[in-house]
């Protein structure tokens, strides 16, 4: 009786593929929570000073998720590569399997199945869920804004605010009653509705601070208070029984809450349809599209160039791993990192160097994933 052709998947890539997936989803997981701690201690930060409600906290928390995923996965699939075949190598499971008969690819096809199930998973994420949920949190960035009834202002230290320095010895922070005021002005702000164009001092024993709705500004009320400033002729001193300062917090307060979240990378639902386009014709023709324009490009590529690092990544573990046989965990981490870091480093430095006109878009967006594929095939080779 003849023998039937072995099939493509069987018991083997099977087994092999159980074992790759079930670190893979540990480390998606074990690399979010670790990225998300420094947000975490600093949302949960604001949350205490600014009064900002723990369900909100926790929903910007989460709209983090999907961006970090897109790092987390192919970081995930290295260390699962290494990890695993590494072990197999140390217990002589990768040696019976080649002297056995069974052909390289065959060893290498379900980490490759896994990390193409993990490209496509990431083309959808990344053209549909990642930039949802950036405009998700732009709103609820909005919202924690809103939430923010009195200044966040911490006793006892200097606050920095509109390039200005505050000083307050007590808070309350329900009503936003100061004590013990102390205030710099650092030319700017305005006093009592004039704009001073002159470092200020003042001092008061009592104020209030609010935070105005429509304009977004920080208003504090001192009571029975001195000033000073600089005149042409002399030094300006005096008293006051009531004046107050107008400070621009919209800036400080944003950029402080949304923290990594920078709105100028965040990329509407819109990229790949019209706004693009507009993008890429106006590039050419009208010098204030150009730095536009080619933001639009490179987030274009990174669309694609992100999941392509699972398959980069695959092909270059793999390997390592057998070659170096090193199953142990700890051992594995470390090798992970330090490859990830080359990785990811010299594929921001490429960019960077595109975004300022050094090299063209597509060159530098795919430089670093080009080169690391060199070294992964040959590797395997």
């Amino acid at each position: 009786m003849r023998r039937g052709r072995r099939p493509l998947w069987g018991i083997l890539s099977g087994y092999l593929f159980r074992q790759l997936a079930v670190p893979t989803l540990l480390g998606v997981g074990g690399f979010t929570l670790i990225l998300t701690l420094p947000l975490f201690f600093e949302a949960l930060a604001w949350a205490r000073l600014g009064g900002i409600s723990t369900a909100a906290v926790g929903q910007f928390l989460l709209c983090f998720v999907p961006r970090l995923t897109i790092l987390t996965l192919p970081m995930a699939l290295l260390l699962a590569c290494l990890f695993v075949y590494g072990r197999m190598t140390e217990e002589r499971e990768i040696d019976a399997m080649l002297t056995s008969g069974v052909p390289y690819w065959r060893v290498l096809l379900p980490a490759l199945t896994l990390a193409g199930l993990c490209l496509l998973f990431l083309l959808f994420w990344c053209h549909r869920v990642a930039p949802r949920a950036v405009e998700v949190q732009r709103r609820q960035v909005d919202r924690i804004i809103d939430e923010l009834h009195y200044p966040v202002l911490q006793a006892g230290q200097f606050n920095l605010i509109d390039n200005n320095a505050l000083f307050v010895r007590q808070v309350n922070p329900e009503t936003g009653a100061l004590a013990d005021v102390v205030f710099y002005g650092l030319s700017g702000g305005r006093w009592s509705g004039r704009d001073q164009a002159v470092d200020y001092f003042l001092c008061a024993p009592y104020g209030q601070a609010m935070l105005r709705g429509a304009s977004r500004e920080l208003e504090l009320t001192l009571t029975d208070g001195a000033f000073h400033w600089p005149q042409p002729s002399g030094y300006a001193f005096g008293t006051f029984a009531r004046g107050r300062i107008y400070l621009n917090v919209h800036k400080d307060i944003t950029r402080m809450v949304t923290s990594t979240l920078s709105r100028e990378e965040g990329t509407p639902t819109s990229l790949l349809t019209l706004q693009a386009e507009r993008c890429f014709s106006e590039m050419h023709r009208n010098p204030k599209f150009r730095a536009r324009g080619r933001r639009f490009l490179i987030e274009w590529h990174r669309r694609f160039a992100h999941p392509a690092a699972t398959v980069v990544l695959v092909l270059l573990g793999a390997p390592l791993g057998i070659l170096t046989g090193l199953g142990r965990k700890t051992v594995s981490f470390v090798l992970a990192i330090g490859i990830l870091l080359a990785y990811y480093i010299s594929s921001e430095a490429c960019v960077n160097l595109a975004e300022s006109g050094s090299l063209p878009v597509a060159l530098g967006v795919w430089t670093a994933p080009m080169l690391f594929l060199l070294v992964g095939l040959g590797l395997n080779g």
